[in-house]
Parts: structure tokens; C-alpha cells; sequence
């Protein structure tokens, strides 16, 4: 991939991403062209046009997710609304618009959206942190430390549980949410039911489910390594 200071590249897990400025404008929003491409091979896997820049987003590694986010008050928001009824008809409930963003949920490997929803930060006084979606959940970090869970699929919103990090289960409806106390909670995140605690010597600052959900894999800050047994979790 030819580098220059118009382009700017980075590297998330097997894909390697790729910006490259269209249209300079200084005063405007420029355009940019998105690419990914196969880390290994180098082929190209897809590519996305973003006439108006790039909105705010996230990635998810390990969910092999692209997330994007837009005020519902934004041109490209209401264009995108336009072709969802059910988002628009959703949209018209909410007596306030302000702080409603749409979020999209686009698969990493083929730029296929995966699905949208509306996401209400009370006049942004939940500001969004970051996203990460797995399967049909996707989970909203904010800035008053609570992660809510929504259905990707139904677009609806789940329950909140407080925290600031969360590892998600990949074929369950695991979710390991652990903090800085030495303390990871398992929860069912589709039904917010606590399940099981762990504690732990000193604070975990890394976790992940094994594929089939069985296992959870936890790092802590004294730099040692655990590998639990969570099979009687998986509801």
C-alpha cells in the first residue's frame, strides 16, 4: 500500500485499514477513502467511501467489528434513516433529539453492515467512550462508567450494568465485566442476571473468553495468568 501524508495505515488483528484523503478542503469536511485489506496476503477485502469524512468510530477486534456514529441532527445520519422504517419510526418516539446518535455495526472482514440502532446519551450527558460488538450484542462504554447492551437485531436496549471493561463471550451470552478491584462479575447480558464473582489478588487488566465460552482467560496487574473453568456459566 503506497504511503503518503494524505494516507494513514494501521494494523487491527488479521485486517490492515487504511485512510487515504480524496479532497482537500480546509475548510470542509474532507473526503475519505476507507480500505481494508488481508494482513497476511495483502488482498484487498473491501472498501468504503465517506464523501463527508469519516464519523466518529470504533473497532472490535476480536468481534470483527467496524462501528460508526452520527448525531440523528447530521445530514448523513437522516439520509441513513430514511431507507430504515423501523429506526425512523423509533426516532419519532423520542420527545428529545438531542444526544440520539445512530449507530452502525458493519462486519471488519466484508464491510457488510451488520445492523443499526439509536442510542440516547441524555443531551450527551452519557457521553459515548467507545463501542464493541459481538454477534447480536453491542456493548456502549460511557463516561459515567456503566456499559449498556443492546440487540443489534430489535435494536433494543437490554439493561446497563456498571463497569468499564467487559470482556463479551463469542458463541454465549456470556459478559465478564471487571474494574479496577480485583473483581470480575459474569453476567447473562441478555437478561442482565448475575451469575458468578471472582476475585482476584490483584486488579485483571485483560480478559477473554475461549470460542465455545467455556474457559475465561484473565491477566491481572501483577502480570499473572488465569484460565477458568466458566462452563456451568454458560446459560
Amino acid at each position: 500500500i503506497p504511503e503518503d501524508k494524505d494516507t494513514s495505515t494501521g494494523q487491527l488483528g488479521r485486517f490492515l485499514l487504511s485512510y487515504r484523503r480524496t479532497v482537500k478542503d480546509d475548510n470542509k469536511s474532507q473526503s475519505v477513502s476507507m480500505e481494508v485489506r488481508d494482513v497476511r496476503t495483502g488482498e484487498q477485502l473491501w472498501t468504503r467511501e465517506f464523501p463527508k469524512g469519516v464519523p466518529s468510530e470504533n473497532y472490535d477486534t476480536l468481534g470483527e467489528s467496524f462501528m460508526t456514529r452520527l448525531p440523528v441532527t447530521d445530514e448523513r445520519a437522516k439520509a441513513e434513516l430514511k431507507n430504515n422504517a423501523a429506526l425512523s419510526k423509533r426516532l419519532a418516539t423520542m420527545k428529545e433529539k438531542e444526544g440520539v446518535y445512530l449507530l452502525q455495526v458493519f462486519d471488519l472482514g466484508t464491510g457488510r453492515l451488520r445492523g443499526s440502532l439509536l442510542v440516547d446519551t441524555a443531551k450527551d450527558t452519557q457521553s459515548i467512550w467507545y463501542v464493541r460488538a459481538m454477534g447480536d450484542r453491542v456493548a456502549v462504554f460511557d463516561t459515567s462508567w456503566r456499559i449498556r447492551f443492546y440487540s443489534l437485531a430489535s435494536g433494543e436496549l437490554l439493561g446497563q450494568i456498571e463497569g468499564t471493561q467487559a470482556a463479551l463471550a463469542k458463541n454465549s451470552e456470556l459478559v465478564g465485566i471487571y474494574n479496577d478491584k480485583g473483581r470480575l462479575v459474569l453476567y447473562n447480558s441478555r437478561t442482565m442476571q448475575q451469575l458468578r464473582q471472582l476475585d482476584f489478588q490483584s486488579p485483571v487488566i485483560f480478559a477473554r473468553f475461549s470460542d465455545d465460552s467455556r474457559r475465561l482467560f484473565a491477566l491481572t496487574h501483577d502480570q499473572t495468568v488465569y484460565v477458568l473453568d466458566v462452563a456451568g456459566s454458560v446459560r
